[in-house]
């Protein structure tokens, strides 16, 4: 079944990684990026991804603030949110889940490394916070 996923990173380069990752699992799979979390937010009045991967480091809004926003939207409690930062540590990562992430991960320039993050992530059945940092 193709998954659709939905990036927030202010930097465009993190699309195309992004990307060559997903198609590396399944070219099929789809993926809409979003350059802030306003745009994000406006987008979700129309767009329910499978997941969304959220930088943190971000600016006006970062990615704690743009999670509990996402968490506020009535069809997205049950979506996944991974934190995908560079700037992720076991502080930021606990904080992140205690706004409702499910996840966090950091940010892989190596394609195959972030394809084999992402299968894990698709295949994660159960409620457990997924960590790769």
């Amino acid at each position: 079944m193709h998954k659709s996923f939905f990036l927030i990173d202010d930097d465009p380069d993190e699309l195309d990684i992004f990307t060559e990752a997903l198609n590396e699992i399944d070219t099929g799979y789809s993926c809409t990026w979003a350059e802030s979390p306003f745009r994000a937010l406006e987008l979700f009045k129309t767009v329910i991804p499978d997941f969304i991967f959220l930088d943190i480091n971000m600016p006006r809004m970062d990615g704690f603030e743009c999670l509990r926003e996402i968490r506020k939207l009535p069809d997205f409690k049950e979506v996944p949110v991974i934190l995908y930062s560079n700037g992720i540590n076991e502080e930021a990562c606990r904080r992140a889940v205690a706004s409702g992430a499910s996840g966090c991960v950091r940010k892989a320039a190596d394609i195959p490394k972030l394809a084999a993050i992402i299968r894990k992530i698709i295949a994660k059945t159960d409620n457990e916070v997924f960590m790769e940092i």
